[in-house]
């Protein structure tokens, strides 16, 4: 199990939450509260889906994702003419 909080106000929290949310976390609990000024504290028990736990170790460790490795290309066929 893990802990996280995010902290802020209107649509730019909101909008930070939704984009950690759809990376992966399985979330068992959640509160929030409100100070006075309206700034919100949202915190979250959960645990990690395997690809997000595989991306925070990744980068913990300074690894980086590799891009896609480029498919072989067709062979070439080459035609010798009369060589003696």
């Amino acid at each position: 199990m893990r802990f996280r909080h995010f902290v802020g106000m209107g649509e730019e929290l909101d909008a930070t939450i939704s984009q950690w949310i759809d990376q992966g976390a399985d979330i068992h609990l959640m509160t929030h509260s409100q100070l006075p000024d309206g700034t919100i504290t949202v915190c979250f028990i959960y645990q990690e889906g395997f690809a997000a736990q595989e991306r925070r170790l990744s980068a913990a460790h300074g690894q980086i994702e590799a891009p896609p490795i480029p498919p072989i290309p067709d062979p070439i066929h080459v035609e010798s003419e009369g060589v003696e």
